[in-house]
């Protein structure tokens, strides 16, 4: 019974690796040509960059990464999104922190902060997001 939980949580962690490496490249993307095509503050770069990879991860989370702790035509969007703006706005206060108080090039900086925003995302859609709401879909 702990192997399974333990092995449940691992496999939800690969997932969630595997899907915010690709939300999260499709952000940095979105954040460079913003930032050095279009010129646009890093910080609303970021931003912007950020609410695509969150669409594209709620939806790659939702049907891949954490499908087992769904309910089947449920949507999540409204927690999701709840949990993601609390990352962002996490990520966002330390890019801003460590652009401004330490200098480091917002390009680097910006991976800085997504790095560490991906620990706090994952748990916080993992505990208050996609939670079983009973021991009957636990065990589907």
């Amino acid at each position: 019974m702990v192997d399974n939980k333990i092995n449940d949580l691992l496999g939800r962690v690969i997932r969630f690796s595997v899907v915010g490496t690709v939300s999260t490249a499709a952000n940095y993307i979105c954040f460079v040509l913003l930032y050095k095509v279009l010129q646009l503050h890093y910080v609303s770069s970021s931003s912007i960059g950020y609410v695509i990879g969150l669409l594209l991860g709620y939806s790659l989370n939702k049907n891949w990464t954490f499908i087992k702790k769904v309910a089947i035509g449920k949507s999540y969007i409204f927690q999701y999104s709840t949990a993601q703006i609390a990352a962002l706005i996490f990520c966002q206060a330390l890019l801003f922190y460590l652009v401004e108080f330490f200098r480091i090039d917002p390009l680097l900086a910006n991976v800085i902060a997504l790095a560490v925003g991906a620990i706090v995302s994952f748990l916080l859609i993992d505990i208050f997001v996609f939670k079983p709401m009973n021991k009957k879909v636990l065990s589907n």
